[in-house]
């Protein structure tokens, strides 16, 4: 029988990507469930995905991406996660535009683009997904 502490443990383990080592969409929902006031993200969509892995190869593509997002000094209250598929990612932050400037730049070092878009007093995960629409 598991104990409260290794439950929780496992949880926590489900809602990270072991891929890029962010958070889940599941996870991504429930902190954001968690925050009281209205906030701000930058989403993410990385450029022609299929065709990089095509030319590259899967692994050196998340090689890339992941080297990207854990060399990058995000704030400690930023937020990372994947959103829905593996080229999008949903970052919750104070400064969505400077945030996108600077990740521009360690992803264009490492050969990669994206495509992104702000929100701003955000209450909920749905709201995203309307702006997206």
């Amino acid at each position: 029988m598991m104990t409260i502490k290794e439950l929780k443990r496992q949880l926590l383990e489900l809602a990270y990507d072991d891929l890029f080592g962010v958070l889940t969409r599941n996870g991504l929902k429930q902190k954001i469930k968690q925050i009281k006031k209205p906030f701000n993200a930058l989403f993410i969509d990385i450029d022609n995905m299929k065709q990089l892995n095509a030319d590259r190869g899967y692994d050196l593509v998340n090689d890339l991406i992941k080297d990207a997002i854990s060399n990058f000094k995000f704030r400690q209250d930023d937020i990372i996660g994947r959103y829905f598929s593996g080229d999008e990612l949903l970052i919750i932050c104070e400064f969505p535009k400077k945030l996108a400037k600077r990740l521009k730049t360690q992803f264009k070092e490492r050969g990669l683009t994206f495509k992104h878009k702000y929100f701003y007093g955000l209450t909920n995960i749905e709201d995203i997904s309307q702006g997206l629409k």
